[in-house]
């Protein structure tokens, strides 16, 4: 078993498993393919902003449009209504705006399900290559922190993130 020094408040030295050249290059291949999925992700919701603006001429920030995906239709109106400078647009444009929170959010979960694919399968090799039983892997999965990658896209996809919008 190799060590790996690690200068954190908490962890000094940790066991990395010896592997194999090819078990080393299927990791590389793996993070590659979670860092492009999840590069082409950010990507994808960086361009919604621009895509919704030139569509509707209302204003709105990344972050926030983003997020609003996951509502229902009518939420997602109500909020977009916020934002524009005449009330009642979102009646105005309802089929265009559901429409196109749709079609973008159908978009979205598909790049977020390719980067869950990704970052499971990473995270099954890492468990074979530390040799888990099925109780350890099961303990594993049990006590993932709230943050931990395979939560957060789970929490995505499902649309569960976004209960700071949800009213």
């Amino acid at each position: 078993m190799l060590q790996y020094l690690w200068n954190g408040p908490y962890t000094s030295v940790f066991p990395l498993p010896e592997t194999s050249n090819s078990e080393s290059g299927r990791v590389a291949e793996l993070v590659v393919g979670v860092t492009e999925a999840a590069e082409e992700c950010r990507e994808f919701e960086r361009g919604i902003a621009d895509e919704f603006q030139s569509q509707f001429d209302v204003p709105t920030s990344d972050g926030q449009l983003v997020e609003w995906l996951s509502l229902t239709d009518d939420k997602f109106c109500r909020h977009i209504d916020g934002l524009a400078d005449a009330k009642g647009f979102a009646a105005k444009a309802k089929p265009q705006l559901e429409g196109f929170r749709r079609e973008t959010r159908s978009r979205q979960i598909k790049l977020l399900q390719k980067q869950l694919a990704w970052e499971r399968e990473l995270s099954d090799c890492v468990e074979q290559l530390y040799g888990l039983s099925e109780v350890e892997r099961r303990l594993l999965s049990e006590t993932l922190p709230p943050r931990d990658p395979l939560r957060v896209l789970e929490a995505r996809v499902a649309g569960v993130a976004h209960s700071k919008y949800d009213d």
